[in-house]
């Protein structure tokens, strides 16, 4: 189930749903459209579907008995009702390290045979569905994410967000005239553990708004909030998208400002590593 960074089939030719036995990404079977999006909570819950799966019979009956017991043990309760939260999403692989699907042909149990036909999407949308950051993000934005995170959990919360990605790749190229390779961020770990520090800024609860799945697909139908800044007799942040993609509580222009001047000097600490790479 895990294929190498370079793929032709993959828009951008660089895939990003299973990369290694700990990183892949479940986002699109609505992983993360649950009130409670925790680590451990979530942990759990794909734990137990993966352990109760193991057991069910490869039928239909075995199939509708599985939804039944998934449906009375979670809560379906979804922060966004029209995005389809999927009981087969689980925990897969001999140690359960890594999000997959439990219908897939190479998932525990399934003898090589394709259920994924079952699911509410159907086959072929699991085969063939690609999130906008596969379209969208440039392939060395995509092939530097997958080498910063070194589990399902937040790789699955950030990926998604191409347009936060952008913003930053982007802010941070500017600053040190040139693009950013994979083999620095590889042969540093001062710059891996930077980044991975940045986007564990989405996670900071003190910071930001009750936090809510992140709603990808093209429809918009759920965007992320707006920040007002005629409100507060401001430009518009150069680090707008990482504003927003963050979900910062923005009441007053104090807050504003905060924020912004976080951002600032998250990007600064980034880039001064980078440049004095190699000097000691």
């Amino acid at each position: 189930m895990i294929q190498n960074d370079l793929d032709q089939e993959t828009p951008g030719h660089v895939y990003l749903c299973q990369v290694s036995e700990e990183v892949s990404c479940g986002a699109c079977c609505g992983l993360y459209n649950i009130n409670d999006i925790t680590y451990h909570k979530l942990e759990k819950v794909l734990k137990q579907r993966s352990i109760l799966f193991e057991s069910t019979a490869r039928n239909v009956s075995g199939f509708f008995e599985y939804e039944s017991k998934i449906s009375s043990l979670e809560s379906q309760k979804r922060p966004y009702l029209d995005f389809h939260h999927c009981p087969y999403v689980g925990l897969i692989g001999d140690s359960l390290k890594t999000v997959g699907c439990l219908l897939h042909p190479l998932a525990s149990g399934n003898d090589e045979v394709d259920y994924r036909g079952i699911s509410y999407y159907g086959g072929m949308a699991c085969k063939n569905y690609f999130c906008l950051t596969c379209k969208k993000l440039r392939p060395r934005y995509k092939s530097i994410v997958r080498s910063i995170l070194d589990g399902w959990y937040l790789y699955g919360i950030i990926v998604t967000e191409w347009e936060m990605l952008n913003c930053l790749f982007s802010n941070i190229e500017q600053i040190i005239h040139r693009d950013l390779t994979v083999v620095e961020i590889e042969e540093s770990n001062t710059l891996k553990n930077s980044l991975v520090s940045f986007f564990h800024l989405k996670l900071e609860t003190k910071l930001a708004q009750d936090y809510q799945a992140n709603y990808f697909f093209e429809d918009r139908n759920y965007p992320l909030p707006e920040i007002n800044y005629p409100q507060f007799n401001r430009a518009e942040s150069k680090y707008d998208a990482i504003l927003r993609c963050f979900r910062f509580k923005m009441t007053e222009i104090q807050d504003l400002e905060k924020a912004d001047s976080l951002i600032e000097t998250a990007i600064l600490q980034i880039t001064d590593i980078i440049q004095n790479a190699g000097k000691e």
